[in-house]
């Protein structure tokens, strides 16, 4: 989240100095904070793009770790049920529950890391 919070707040940072290069620093032709402040959003951006490296790994570690755990309840929950169970049961009726229950957990996790990462682009938009 910590890096969401980041990303999301150099995002904002450079539409502000873009906007007081274009609205300030190019008409007023001063032509040295017009070279500072490109160098400026050069690192700016490098850095916001090594968030978002560090960001994307993180969550596809952390989806890796849900998904795991919440298959392997899943499956060990599958394995417990009875004979009776898989002999009533078409085998395309189990592999359903199964894509369904894949489904659902790539639906959680896109609403929890759009949700946030969402929330602070608003609660940002709303300061600046």
């Amino acid at each position: 989240m910590f890096l969401g919070i980041v990303y999301t707040v150099l995002g904002l940072l450079t539409s502000i100095f873009v906007r007081l290069l274009i609205d300030k620093f190019i008409p007023d032709k001063s032509y040295i904070k017009i070279i500072y402040t490109g160098i400026f959003l050069f690192f700016l951006l490098s850095i916001r793009s090594l968030a978002g490296y560090f960001r994307q790994r993180f969550m596809i570690v952390l989806n890796k770790n849900i998904n795991i755990n919440i298959n392997k309840d899943f499956l060990s929950h599958i394995f417990k049920l009875p004979k009776k169970f898989f002999d009533t049961r078409k085998i395309g009726d189990i592999t359903a529950r199964i894509n369904d229950s894949m489904r659902i957990q790539q639906a959680v996790l896109l609403i929890t890391n759009t949700t946030i990462i969402d929330g602070l682009i608003v609660l940002g938009s709303f300061i600046f």
